[in-house]
């Protein structure tokens, strides 16, 4: 993976329908995972952008894209870049159902019973708690987990809030010395 134009580009499927990123996810392949992280940081190529965008479509042959693959892996780091990508590139993963089922990057989160995956993704993608699937399932049945949900990524906001605060004030101290 040495030419990152070719490696965008290469979302050939093998017979299951995987491609190389389904794999090194599946596979847990730290290597090749950190480089695709990393041209997913890269904003000057448009080119290569729009490469590492079409990555995002293909699914294997149980209807997953690769941010399923990461967040049934429980790959939370994975997921949040992802997911960041996703945001700033007008992806909108709200459209990238489970095929077959319907279920939502939400849905699975919460079959999997990982909080914090469910967290990440209410916070990445706020609209994802009003996706229902295919039998007409919102991710969270009962009022109270939703609003446990909420209530906890509004204070990872307000933390997030509170540490960027900290960190412009750290700044303009350091410009004055």
């Amino acid at each position: 993976m040495t030419d990152t134009s070719a490696q965008a580009n290469d979302s050939k499927a093998d017979y299951d329908g995987r491609t190389p990123l389904h794999l090194a996810i599946q596979l847990k392949a730290g290597k090749c995972i950190q480089q695709f992280l990393q041209l997913l940081r890269q904003e000057s190529n448009p080119e290569l952008i729009e490469n590492l965008k079409g990555m995002f479509k293909p699914y294997n042959n149980i209807g997953q894209t690769i941010v399923h693959q990461a967040v049934l892996q429980r790959k939370i780091h994975i997921v949040k870049e992802l997911l960041q990508f996703c945001n700033r590139n007008n992806i909108n993963v709200l459209e990238m159902e489970v095929l077959g089922s319907g279920k939502s990057l939400l849905h699975l989160a919460v079959d999997n019973q990982d909080y914090e995956m469910q967290t990440v993704i209410v916070m990445s993608v706020p609209k994802s708690i009003h996706v229902a699937n295919y039998a007409g399932s919102l991710p969270f049945e009962e009022r109270e987990d939703l609003q446990r949900i909420l209530s906890d990524v509004e204070k990872m906001k307000s933390d997030k809030a509170l540490t960027d605060i900290s960190q412009e004030v750290d700044d303009i101290e350091q410009k004055a010395t």
